[in-house]
């Protein structure tokens, strides 16, 4: 089974400031997805790692229309999403997914830290809402947990 990545959009790819206007996602004063090349750099001496969309867009603009913003090197790896109607947290969202699923092997990277418990802190790489992965730390653990995550049986 692949190790999976649970990415959320807002406050990692880009700071946390986005609002729908029209049914367009807009950031005042700054771009969107301008930290997913973090991630590509990040996910490349992993090859195997899958990606599941923890994220509200996929609830706002759905499921193709979420993927089909990141760049492709992270398309390709996207399998799926979770349900944001399972649970009312982010980490009940992924929990019920990975239960789902089967997962052993898998981490989130996210700014919303409610309803974690100490004991799965382990499995996620938090990142500043205003900052994302522009955060030098949030990219160390995040390469750190990553490198982890593959090398486990």
């Amino acid at each position: 089974m692949a190790p999976t990545l649970f990415l959320d959009f807002d406050g990692v790819l880009h700071p946390y400031d986005v609002y729908l206007v029209n049914g367009k996602a807009v950031r005042p004063g700054g771009g969107l997805f301008v930290y997913a090349p973090l991630v590509v750099e990040a996910l490349a001496p992993h090859p195997t790692v899958k990606i599941v969309l923890s994220t509200s867009w996929v609830s706002a603009i759905g499921f193709e229309e979420s993927r089909s913003r990141l760049p492709v090197e992270l398309q390709r790896r996207v399998v799926g999403a979770t349900d944001q109607a399972t649970a009312r947290t982010r980490h009940s969202q992924i929990a019920h997914y990975v239960r789902q699923h089967g997962l052993i092997r898998w981490l989130a990277v996210d700014d919303d830290t409610e309803g974690w418990p100490v004991e799965q802190r382990k499995n996620l790489v938090r990142t500043p809402r205003a900052m994302g992965l522009a955060y030098p730390d949030a990219q160390r653990e995040l390469a750190d947990k990553l490198a982890l995550l593959t090398t486990q049986a």
